[in-house]
């Protein structure tokens, strides 16, 4: 029986973790770009077969790329995984990190077996593309997971020590790197928490022969320590324990979940509506239109107030003191856009009742034939001969 070949180092795995979820970026980049040339302006689908063929070529690009890539490895990467996550001090998020590995190898045993299947005839060429099909979830699941098991296989990593400081040299530097916080002058670049859940940050600080600090604890706590100085921020990263994986902000979203393209106009669209209306209820109704709150047809205001929103749960998440202050100035900011958007609506809502056009004075330019020499200034008023023009009724958008 032929030996099996070796499995590939730390390093390695690493690379081929990250190789892979580039690959299955692009890929779902390029669909994505493809489905948005493909849509009308109300985000529905105008050439569904075009949009098929799109998703069967993602597919199987996809497939190729991780059978070549990828799967030679899976269970080496998840293997390794599990024993940096056996070898960690014990923390209450390892069990869903113990799952979430389960998960993957699942995804591969799933993939393995599909692709052990005899390849089809040319007469079955649904075949393959039902398969590839029913593939690219476990493919996106492994494009979701690589930094998670791309982060633990790098806890075998052990820290270079020759950059840290003695007991007394810590105690001298946390001193001079508060100092400098308080004076604004201590520029951190990296931060991350290490298998202990101590809290590492990098900074640079203002000093010739070691610039670059690194940090334990929140920089702004009584509690921050400086442990090691080093060149540069490389060496600095080597001196420090590895990362675990980062924590999201909510469980369920994946970065690469199907996004719905809800009905929406853009601002764009709504301010060259109002620039060229006639009606009052033209630009009323474009007042409306962005400041709708309605899921199924969101306007942009709205979603400006639930990015701000999603900006402050997230930096409430990271558990610091600026995290804090920051997260409280956007619910801050939050709130008075929720008032702003409420006025807005209220100002609309006024105009529509105005049921009037602009004076006819206030002719356009011509667009390709040469303009009439300038005349006077134009009035604020119509002329005193031209009798008022009825009023004309609202009129609706597209």
């Amino acid at each position: 029986m032929p030996e099996e070949p070796p499995a590939p180092a730390s390093p390695e795995l690493v690379q081929i973790l990250r190789d892979w979820y580039v690959r299955y970026s692009t890929l779902h980049r390029r669909h994505e770009d493809a489905l948005d040339q493909l849509r009308g302006p109300h985000g529905q689908i105008t050439d569904p077969c075009a949009a098929r063929q799109s998703v069967t070529e993602r597919n199987q690009a996809a497939v190729r790329a991780f059978a070549d890539h990828l799967l030679p490895h899976a269970d080496a990467a998840t293997g390794q995984a599990r024993t940096a996550l056996a070898g960690m001090p014990p923390a209450r998020h390892h069990t869903g990190w113990q799952a979430l590995l389960d998960d993957l190898d699942h995804a591969t045993g799933r993939i393995r077996q599909s692709l052990a299947q005899p390849d089809p005839g040319p007469d079955d060429a649904p075949v393959p593309a039902g398969r590839d099909a029913e593939l690219w979830p476990y493919l996106t699941t492994w494009a979701e997971r690589a930094h998670l098991v791309e982060a633990l296989v790098e806890q075998h990593r052990a820290p270079d020590t020759s950059g840290h400081l003695s007991e007394a040299e810590q105690h001298e530097w946390t001193a001079r790197v508060q100092t400098a916080r308080a004076r604004g002058e201590l520029d951190v670049f990296e931060s991350w928490y290490d298998a202990t859940g101590q809290l590492i940050t990098l900074a640079y600080l203002d000093d010739e022969d070691a610039p670059v600090v690194a940090l334990t604890g929140d920089p702004d706590s009584p509690q921050m320590r400086v442990f090691a100085r080093c060149a540069d921020d490389l060496a600095a990263a080597r001196a420090c324990p590895p990362p675990v994986p980062a924590g999201v902000l909510r469980s369920g979203v994946g970065h690469f979940d199907e996004r719905p393209h809800a009905p929406e106009v853009s601002l764009q669209e709504l301010t060259q509506d109002v620039i060229t209306a006639q009606h009052t209820g033209t630009v009323s109704e474009a007042l409306l239109t962005a400041t709708d709150a309605f899921v199924s047809s969101q306007g942009p205001l709205p979603r400006v107030d639930e990015f701000v929103a999603a900006c402050a749960d997230f930096t409430a998440a990271v558990e610091t003191r600026q995290g804090q202050q920051a997260a409280a100035r956007l619910r801050m900011l939050s709130t008075q856009f929720g008032l702003l958007v409420g006025e807005l609506r209220g100002v609309a809502e006024d105009m529509s009742a105005l049921v009037t056009v602009l004076p006819p004075h206030r002719t356009p330019r011509p667009r390709h034939l040469p303009s009439t020499p300038p005349g006077p200034a134009l009035s604020t008023r119509p002329p005193a001969a031209t009798p008022p023009a009825p009023a004309p009724t609202a009129g609706h958008r597209r």
